[in-house]
């Protein structure tokens, strides 16, 4: 872990995103990191959520990326700028390992699937806020 690098456990809901951004605007007292990375997209807009209800604004303040791309980070407001991956090619992968291992194949430990930066309104370069 690099300094500077903060990490929040949680779980992946949209409460466990709006604490864990609550916890860290409290115990920063107020300064926010340039910006927030959350593991999945529903947590990413409960960070959302209690940025705003702290009367931040994203992303002036501070960015937010999310994982997933679910239907609801396009429509959100403001729209989730998020990591989106290949859904049907992940599952395909999952049901050629999973009949592999049936079948008594060795497996390969490790699969990459291609994701893809969908910029959104949640995120904007350091600086630029003023800009606008």
């Amino acid at each position: 872990l690099k300094p500077g690098y903060l990490i929040q456990a949680g779980n992946f809901d949209f409460d466990s995103g709006y604490h864990a951004v609550k916890e860290l605007i409290e115990a920063r007292q107020g300064k926010l990191p340039d910006a927030l990375i959350a593991a999945s997209d529903i947590v990413a807009l409960g960070a959302v959520k209690a940025l705003r209800d702290a009367g931040f604004d994203v992303p002036a303040d501070c960015s937010v990326i999310g994982f997933d791309n679910i239907a609801m980070s396009e429509y959100s407001e403001p729209r989730l700028t998020t990591m989106a991956q290949d859904r049907l090619k992940i599952g395909s992968l999952v049901a050629e390992l999973l009949l592999g291992l049936i079948e008594g194949k060795r497996i390969q430990k490790r699969t990459m699937v291609p994701m893809k930066l969908l910029e959104r309104d949640t995120c904007m370069a350091k600086g630029t806020a003023d800009k606008m």
